[in-house]
């Protein structure tokens, strides 16, 4: 059952770790990471058994196995990244519990404990091994570390009964991180040793060979800079105590994130990943109800380190499913464009089929209520000035979908295509005040349809191409499973006119 090193910690010895960091009620109050969290065992205590209480909000983990990823997930876990080992970590945190893999956890350990925050903790299960046979040069920085600035219980063969039994021999270590200073950062973080990588130091210096490094650094170095910004804020603060006799931290506040840098990476890193996503121009294919399908599973991604290698697997994730996403975005579409009247469909009768399980959309799609015309205007201002057309822009969306699907089909990019809004705006414009009982043009042309609008508000749409619409037609009759008998005449000759 998933890798070598998977053993769930069982539920007694996790009390005991708990106990030895300071207790429940030390731990409600800190910010938490478990850097191997399976399948969120110590997790699920913190959080659940004295819920009386208040469970901590604030949690982080790292989880390699895809599949214990996904159980994370569903239990609602913030997991920000696969290898704590290769992986950053820039959240502050001030407690680490965990269960790292036996065969490294000396490494674990170690970047445990350079991880925690000055006057933070970190509790660690391993090999008693490990630290019985200190030959190896990691073992030994280890030894220096715990002998200096830690604790070891003998636990015993702890996981002989549990859930995946072992019989080996388990220590548990506590580290507590000396307090430097008593600010919120430590003296690292000074603009001496903040460093930005070459070609970076110029804000417009954007182009290098390695476009996805290059995010990931400057990432990297706002991050530092913004720590600097915090730590000034806090030594301007200590310096004017008692300077005057009233508390000015509100006019004096330098960053609206002071108080939670916690909260300002995770807004950060939010942002950097939608950059990331909008450039990558994947989103401009996606119907509006698609999007809103993807963005719920890109919010598992947002939450990972901003680095290439996630970038690079994000993008795969989306070559690899590219073509079932943008096929729901076509069968979304049709849907739409079929909808309101029976007129726009055209049923096709084959053997074993009923009559109303497939059909085609016609050459010209009847919209209601996409049009306003004469609103909030009384009968004698209708006769003598008239009223300008207008959309209705609660449907905005649905028409910028079908302009999406026919980019998809066509290839055009989206934004150099003349929209259905864009092409009835244009003629609303040039057509200005109509009166009540004036003859008017209704007609309007984008590029991939032509338009004609009426007072009622309603909408038609009509096909330029008739190769477009048969080949419309045919994408979604074989996603549907019905495919059509010229499908396959129609996608050679589109791939030739390269339509």
């Amino acid at each position: 059952m998933f890798n070598k090193n998977f053993y769930p910690t069982p539920t007694n010895v996790i009390a005991q770790m708990v106990e030895a960091l300071g207790g429940y009620l030390w731990i409600l109050s800190k910010s938490i990471l478990e850097p191997s969290a399976g399948k969120g065992d110590i997790l699920d205590y913190i959080t659940k058994t004295h819920a009386t209480y208040r469970s901590p909000k604030n949690i982080v983990c790292f989880e390699i196995e895809p599949e214990l990823q996904a159980i994370l997930w569903e239990k609602g876990y913030k997991v920000i990244g696969k290898d704590f080992l290769t992986e950053p970590c820039h959240y502050q945190v001030d407690c680490i519990i965990m269960n790292p893999p036996f065969d490294n956890a000396d490494e674990h350990l170690l970047k445990a404990f350079d991880t925690v925050r000055s006057g933070g903790k970190v509790c660690c299960l391993l090999n008693s091994e490990t630290l019985n046979n200190p030959h190896t040069r990691q073992r030994k920085a280890l030894a220096q570390v715990i002998e200096k600035h830690g604790t070891v219980t003998e636990l015993g063969q702890c996981f002989k009964g549990s859930q995946r039994a072992t019989s080996v021999f388990v220590s548990m270590v506590v580290l507590e991180k000396p307090q430097t200073e008593d600010y919120t950062f430590e003296g690292e973080f000074t603009a001496d040793n903040i460093h930005i990588p070459e070609g970076l130091t110029d804000s417009t210096a954007l182009e290098l060979t390695d476009p996805l490094r290059n995010r990931e650094h400057r990432f990297n170095a706002a991050i530092e800079h913004f720590k600097n910004v915090i730590r000034e804020v806090q030594l301007f603060k200590r310096t004017y105590q008692g300077l005057f006799d009233r508390n000015p931290d509100k006019e004096f506040s330098a960053a609206a994130w002071e108080g939670n840098f916690n909260a300002f990476y995770s807004y950060f890193n939010e942002l950097c990943w939608h950059g990331v996503l909008n450039t990558s121009k994947f989103q401009t294919y996606l119907t509006s109800k698609t999007q809103e399908k993807f963005i719920a599973n890109f919010n598992r991604q947002k939450n990972v380190a901003f680095t290439k290698e996630n970038m690079m697997e994000m993008f795969d994730l989306l070559i690899n499913n590219s073509s079932l996403i943008l096929n729901d975005c076509l069968v979304e579409v049709f849907d739409y464009m079929t909808r309101y009247y029976r007129d726009n469909r055209e049923y096709i009768e084959y053997v074993g089929w009923a009559t109303n399980s497939a059909y085609k959309v016609n050459m010209k799609v009847i919209l209601p209520s996409f049009i306003k015309w004469g609103e909030y205007t009384n009968e004698s201002y209708l006769k003598e000035v008239g009223s300008k057309f207008s959309l209705n822009w609660s449907n905005k969306n649905n028409l910028e979908d079908i302009d999406r699907a026919m980019c998809y089909l066509t290839g055009k990019k989206f934004a150099t295509i003349v929209t259905i809004t864009t092409g009835l705006t244009k003629a609303f414009d040039t057509l200005g005040n109509v009166c009540k009982g004036a003859k008017f043009s209704n007609t309007g042309e984008s590029t991939f349809f032509k338009m004609q609008f009426y007072k009622c508000g309603t909408l038609h749409i009509t096909f330029k191409d008739k190769l477009l619409w048969q080949w419309f037609n045919c994408a979604v009759a074989e996603i549907k499973g019905y495919p059509l008998p010229e499908a396959q005449t129609v996608y050679k000759r589109a791939k030739t006119l390269k339509i």
